[in-house]
């Protein structure tokens, strides 16, 4: 399980995940498994941009196979992978609309995990709930989306995964998904209170970070909440989108997400998101050596969320 807290205002999305994946069974030996699992991606396509997280099912496979970045040897299954290939898949051919990008989703997910997989990967009954949310439409008419896909849309797990609508009307809003009961009705509020008065971008992350903490030392966590967080965040009017890894108790990183890029003059790919680097400053380029190949017109591996060609590409 993980806890996600998405806040949107006029001004911006912010999108928080932490990194930790635990047993199927709370009572299992060694119940927590990993904590550096990162959960949120980033989604172009021609009609917008989006971020994606998930909460639930994480994980298939050896356990001490898991190293730091994350990402699953082969052999393994992983759901932050699988959703990434599902994304390049359908927004393939033509732009695709949050509404129906989600639909596509749910069916896949529902082939996937309904039923025991034909590979043997996963729990025959996996709960799994993920969030996309971002903008869509011209540059000057953006419209503030977000969708949740689930097989959990109530307290019981259903055969067959749903798109859900998140309602941003009025702003600020927040959503909640994962271990939601472990965030009592004053961090809430405090949340809400921040959005509401535009705060800098630093303010609320800083203020989402303390109520995730807060929230995984809750009995009602039951230990399915890390301290480990990664940060996305979006703005309607500005092709950047920062993103941060917040480890507990240092200083927070510059982290690239994975990246799904499916548009008609880019074609359809998945960049892999990098583990973060050591500063939050753009001009540290110390692991430049270790950065992907990519195009001018990628976001920079720096994590600032700039284009590469407006960054280190310049």
């Amino acid at each position: 399980m993980t806890l996600i807290v998405i806040g949107a205002n006029r001004e911006r999305i912010v999108v928080a995940a932490d990194r930790r994946v635990t047993a199927t069974d709370p009572a299992a030996s060694g119940h927590v498994l990993h904590d550096h699992h990162c959960k949120v991606a980033m989604l172009a396509t021609d009609a917008g941009f989006y971020a994606v997280t998930f909460t639930g099912y994480a994980w298939h496979g050896n356990v001490h196979a898991i190293h730091e970045s994350g990402i699953p040897p082969d052999g393994e299954f992983g759901t932050h992978d699988w959703i990434c290939n599902v994304l390049v898949s359908s927004c393939t051919d033509q732009p695709r609309h949050l509404a129906w990008v989600a639909l596509h989703l749910a069916q896949r997910a529902t082939a996937r995990f309904a039923a025991p997989p034909l590979d043997g990967l996963g729990p025959p009954k996996p709960r799994l709930s993920i969030a996309l949310v971002g903008y869509e439409g011209p540059t000057s008419a953006r419209q503030l989306v977000g969708v949740t896909v689930t097989n959990r849309p109530g307290t019981d797990i259903v055969p067959e995964f749903v798109a859900v609508p998140m309602n941003f009307d009025p702003l600020p809003q927040l959503h909640l998904l994962g271990s939601t009961a472990a965030v009592d009705n004053s961090a809430r509020a405090a949340m809400l209170e921040l959005l509401g008065d535009g705060r800098p971008l630093n303010a609320l992350v800083g203020k989402v970070v303390d109520v995730i903490h807060v929230a995984a030392d809750s009995p009602a966590a039951k230990g399915t909440i890390g301290k480990n967080i990664d940060v996305v965040s979006l703005t309607p009017t500005s092709g950047e989108a920062p993103a941060f890894y917040v480890p507990e108790g240092a200083e927070w990183k510059s982290l690239q997400p994975s990246f799904v890029t499916s548009t008609t003059t880019r074609g359809a790919y998945v960049m892999p998101g990098m583990q973060s680097w050591h500063s939050t400053d753009p001009a540290d380029v110390s692991n430049f050596a270790a950065w992907p190949r990519v195009s001018r017109n990628d976001r920079c591996p720096c994590g600032s969320g700039k284009k590469y060609k407006m960054c280190h590409g310049s």
